[in-house]
Order: structure tokens, then C-alpha cells, then sequence
């Protein structure tokens, strides 16, 4: 709670700026772009933060992302006070779902993959619902969706796993709602983590099917942070009238 009041803070004094021009919304993954896991910093998030900020530092950006939310938390931190209302940004990136899906597997009846096709669309639900927020409080600013991106679930580098059918079922449902909306894009930087065919992910990149390392740093992981992010600016420049 302490987290999401600070963030909710940051909210308030930018809005007494005059607002950000960019917002980042998300779990761990984008946790790290602020150089923080769990609101702690440490050397993996702080590298992950200056690829960012290389990336994004030219712009009045901030970022709101909590490691371990599922959509429904994402969606009541906007509700509490993470959400600008009088000056919306020219864009927002979402990246959020993971973690519902991978609860599903954990916790749900049947096999892990059957418990996570089950709650895919739910998911896709809570997400259309969290994107509806979105459009109704800052009709005016362009959200790029980002797509799940491949993870293991048990094995390091296991690509299919448990979690593929319900990652294609989300990520079908945001191109849905990009197609249907000219302010809502969707851009899949997932592809980068795979190996030549899509036939595994880059152990290196992916190390472990944890959910609050999803994407951690040094060398080479570094490196490709960099060409997503990269891909990521530039949907932000063309797509938004930056």
C-alpha cells in the first residue's frame, strides 16, 4: 500500500505541472524501468532503468507498476489515485495479464495449461474492462498495448509450455481491441526472446519461469531490452504525436 500511495503521490505533484506526456502502466516487468522490484532497488532493476531512461529520459514520462499485479490490482490503483484526471498524457503503455494467467495455472483445478486456457478469457475481460477505464477517463491519449510475452513454466527455456495457448488467447483479444479503436495500438515485442523458429526462449534472456523475473539484467538481456524498448519509442513517436 505504501508503494501505490507513493506512486499516487507522484501522480498529484505531476499533475499540478501541468501532467505527464507519457505513462507506463504494469507489473514487474515494468516495475524495473523505474530501477525498482517490490519498491527495492537493486543492480538487475537499476540496469534495466538506464536502458529505459536512454530510451524514454527525453520525454515527461513516469512509471506506475507494481511487481506481482494481476489486471484487477492495475485497475484499482487506477481507480485510487494512479490515473491522471486533469491532464491526461499523450500516450500510456500497458503491460499487464501475466500474472493472472500464471495464478491460474498455479491455483486452478486442472492441469496447469488447462487451468490457464480456462481463465484466458476472463483475463481478456478484466483487460477490456482496465482499457475501457482508460478510454473513458483520458479519451484523449493513445495506449499502446504491449503483448504477453512468452514464458516458461517449468523448465528454463520451455517454449511452448503451460502458458502459450492462454498468452495467444489475451494477445488475439488485444489486437482485437487495437483494430476496433484508433487510439488503442498494440505492438508484440515477444519474438526477441525466442529462439531461431520460436522452438524455446533464450535461456539467457528468460532464465527461470518466475514472475518477478520475467525479464532481468546484465549482458546480453541488457542488449535485447534495448531493441524492444527501441521498437516501443518509436510506436510512441509515430503513433502519438510525439
Amino acid at each position: 500500500m505504501d508503494f501505490h500511495v507513493k506512486m499516487a503521490r507522484e501522480i498529484d505533484q505531476a499533475e499540478s505541472r501541468g501532467g505527464y506526456d507519457l505513462l507506463f502502466f504494469g507489473d514487474s516487468i515494468s516495475e524495473n524501468w523505474r530501477g525498482t522490484s517490490g519498491d527495492r532497488s537493486n543492480p538487475g532493476a537499476r540496469a534495466i532503468h538506464d536502458v529505459w531512461n536512454k530510451q524514454f529520459g527525453g520525454y515527461n514520462a513516469d512509471v506506475m507498476a507494481i511487481a506481482g499485479d494481476q489486471i484487477a490490482h492495475l485497475h484499482w490503483r487506477m481507480l485510487n489515485g494512479e490515473m491522471p484526471r486533469a491532464h491526461a498524457p499523450n500516450a500510456s503503455v500497458v503491460l499487464i495479464g501475466t500474472n493472472d494467467l500464471y495464478a491460474a495455472g498455479a491455483c486452478g483445478p486442472g492441469s496447469p495449461e488447462e487451468s490457464i486456457t480456462d481463465a484466458a478469457d476472463a483475463t481478456g475481460e478484466r483487460l477490456k474492462a482496465l482499457i475501457s477505464l482508460m478510454r473513458e477517463q483520458m479519451p484523449g491519449t493513445h495506449i499502446i498495448l504491449l503483448a504477453l510475452l512468452p514464458r516458461s513454466w517449468v523448465r528454463a527455456g520451455e517454449w511452448p509450455s503451460a502458458l502459450t495457448k492462454g498468452n495467444e488467447i489475451i494477445n488475439d483479444r488485444m489486437q482485437g481491441l487495437a483494430l476496433t479503436d484508433d487510439h488503442v495500438h498494440y505492438l508484440d515485442c515477444g519474438g526477441a526472446y525466442l529462439l531461431p523458429e520460436g522452438k524455446g526462449l533464450n535461456g539467457e534472456l528468460m532464465p527461470l519461469p518466475d514472475p518477478e523475473i520475467v525479464i532481468t539484467a546484465g549482458e546480453i538481456k541488457e542488449q535485447e531490452e534495448r531493441k524492444w524498448q527501441a521498437a516501443l519509442e518509436m510506436m510512441v513517436a509515430q503513433g502519438s504525436g510525439f
